[in-house]
């Protein structure tokens, strides 16, 4: 079975950390907040052979924030990434979300009913589901999933 099978079947899992399939701290959260997803753009998909399937992996969503529960954000339209296998449906829901060092975040796929806490002051950063943490490449990758899939917007 293909390692990148492997990683994508852990993403899948909702009991999945993804600290075992990206290496990345997210055993809490930064932000609690409501919001719909107004544009979702996949990531490309990589090619792994003709041996595997790839179930999830890593999606822009910029969502449109109603209401901020627990932490702050500065805006009302936030990009964030997601791990998903395809476009989310629109409407409001509760996210958990966690600061990545690109100062984006990565939407947690847990809920406080997995455990998941407000992150201690003071935790660092994790990695982005997607990318080498600079917010430039960040940016690249986003336009060429949009160039290649198009965009899910309002």
């Amino acid at each position: 079975m293909s390692a990148l099978l492997i990683a994508a079947m852990a993403l899948a899992s909702p009991d999945a950390k993804a600290d075992d399939a990206m290496g990345a701290a997210s055993n809490c959260y930064d932000v609690k907040l409501i919001a719909r997803p107004i544009e979702q753009i996949p990531s490309e998909i990589p090619d792994c052979g003709s041996d595997c399937i790839i179930m999830s992996w890593p999606w822009f969503v910029d969502l449109k924030v109603t209401r901020v529960l627990d932490g702050q954000v500065a805006d009302k339209t936030i990009g964030i990434l997601t791990v998903q296998h395809t476009y989310m449906v629109r409407k409001d829901g509760v996210w958990l979300l966690r600061m990545s060092s690109t100062g984006g975040y990565n939407a947690l796929r847990y809920t406080e009913e997995h455990g998941i806490e407000r992150c201690p002051a003071g935790t660092p950063p994790t990695r982005p589901y997607i990318g080498t943490g600079d917010p430039h490449a960040l940016n690249a990758l986003r336009e060429a999933g949009k160039a290649r899939y198009g965009t899910h917007a309002r």
